[in-house]
């Protein structure tokens, strides 16, 4: 079991740490521990995987209590919760503070905290680790060992083969890689024999995206390595509903969601009989549809796979019961009136087993009369819309880019968002990639008809009439969305 300890010596960095724990994803033979002032915010409950650990005393009986908590623990790998929480630390513990900004293939070693007696020594430790290399106009502090390369300037760094590691001292150039490339960057401190990992919590500009990713990381990135692999995997983590979290309101703008919700209703009165009020939204992304829900007086549980979507979620004023969970996983609570999942989050399934398991969840949590209702994007809505297509969207801080593309022989919706986010005069860039299958009718209702759901209807929003009993027919080819209703006998 890998032990890993997330240290935030504020109070501040601890808060913030709270929140990335709220619907963090449970962890494959990982223990996270939580060392954090003894007098902060008290935590709630958390899973298995979390174990908090107070911190009593002034700042250095709290970092010796840190060292103990290690030691007893057999703890070694770890994480600091951000800049100030590793400045306390290395104070306490009298130790040269240094940061490591990892870009891809390519880092940077902060060094301009590092005393001149230090230096050599400093230098050293990385030249054992990578290829060094120093800026020309600071070759004369910086390379009085024998193997450090001298680079005539940043670019030439930048595309030099092989990567290699920079050093330098001009904490100004480095504090501009970092608020260039914050998302992109993976942040790494000295430590032992080793180096440990830095969340990057900013407690006055607070960015739950980038810290969550990187405590993702913390997982998976092997601390002896510094590059190009660690950058490497940094980067090449899977990320749907990452970024554009942030953005998926204002994407969604033009969707009247009253009206969606209006439609379902009428299904759900014209099909059951009783009152409405247990309702579970699956895949709920942002939470939009739960949210007007909640304010028309339901209960109303919602859940989501992507942790970004759900901490957006969970700033708003009228938010649901929210938890963490896919489609295939199974359902926790039971004896709902209405399950419903929109937005064609069915398309994210891939194989008709993954639909199979989703109805068979939903068939245990309704209560007898209950209804599920879900839409899906058709083939109409593929070819018509999506295929070979290209569109922008400004958002407040940038533009996304939204490209898409129909494989015909797989039957493959492929979505690649690309966001240029302003940082000043400049702009970062940052990609999801995300992938849905395209189902006919034809295939849905068989496996509908296989579940021990029944079929109530389908329809559009384009009309009212029930397209049952067209199901063999070419209602694939004449509306773009198609919505499923289906009852538990």
């Amino acid at each position: 079991m890998k032990q890993i300890a997330v240290i935030a010596l504020t109070e501040s960095e601890h808060v913030q740490l709270l929140q990335l724990w709220k619907f963090f994803p449970q962890p494959e033979g990982v223990v996270f521990h939580h060392l954090y002032p003894g007098s902060g915010t008290t935590p709630e409950k958390q899973a298995g995987f979390l174990s908090y650990h107070p911190l009593h005393g002034d700042e250095r009986d709290q970092v010796e209590n840190a060292q103990a908590c290690l030691a007893k623990n057999k703890i070694s790998l770890l994480v600091f919760s951000g800049a100030v929480s590793y400045q306390i630390w290395t104070s306490c513990r009298q130790e040269q503070e240094i940061d490591i900004l990892v870009l891809g293939r390519r880092a940077v070693v902060n060094l301009s905290r590092v005393s001149q007696d230090s230096l050599p020594a400093e230098i050293s430790r990385f030249q054992k680790k990578a290829t060094t290399c120093v800026l020309g106009s600071e070759a004369a502090r910086l390379a009085p060992l024998s193997g450090v390369r001298i680079m005539p300037s940043y670019q030439s760094w930048q595309t030099a083969q092989p990567p290699s590691l920079l050093l330098t001292q001009n904490g100004e150039l480095c504090s501009l890689i970092l608020k260039e490339e914050h998302a992109n960057c993976l942040i790494l401190h000295p430590w032992e024999d080793s180096f440990c990992l830095d969340l990057g919590i900013d407690c006055e500009k607070p960015d739950f995206e980038d810290s969550l990713n990187r405590l993702l990381a913390a997982q998976t990135i092997d601390p002896e390595l510094i590059l190009p692999e660690a950058g490497q995997a940094y980067l090449s983590a899977p990320r749907s509903y990452s970024f554009f979290a942030k953005y998926y309101d204002a994407y969604m703008f033009h969707v009247n969601y009253e009206q969606w919700l209006n439609m379902m209703l009428v299904w759900y009165r014209r099909f059951t009989k009783g009152p409405l009020k247990r309702i579970l939204e699956l895949a709920c992304g942002t939470a939009k549809a739960s949210e007007i829900l909640v304010c028309r007086g339901l209960e109303v549980d919602a859940c989501d796979r992507s942790p970004h979507m759900l901490h957006v979620a969970d700033a708003k004023p009228c938010k649901p019961n929210l938890y963490l969970a896919s489609l295939t996983d199974p359902i926790p609570g039971r004896d709902y009136d209405l399950i419903f999942c929109l937005f064609d989050s069915i398309n994210y399934l891939t194989r008709k087993a993954e639909i199979k398991t989703l109805l068979d969840n939903c068939a245990s949590a309704l209560r007898p009369g209950g209804i599920f209702i879900f839409d899906i994007s058709t083939l109409m809505n593929s070819l018509q819309n999506f295929d070979e297509s290209v569109a922008y969207t400004k958002v407040e801080d940038g533009y996304i880019i939204h490209a898409s593309d129909y494989e015909s022989l797989s039957r493959m919706q492929l979505t690649h968002l690309t966001l240029f986010r302003r940082n000043g005069n400049l702009f970062s860039r940052f990609e999801e990639r995300h992938q849905q299958r395209v189902y006919s009718s034809r295939e849905l209702v068989e496996l509908i008809e296989g579940s021990s759901l029944r079929l109530r209807g389908v329809f559009s929003s384009e009309n009212r009439n029930n397209l049952l009993s067209r199901r063999n027919g070419p209602i694939d080819m004449r509306y773009a969305r198609l919505f499923y209703v289906l009852q538990k006998d």
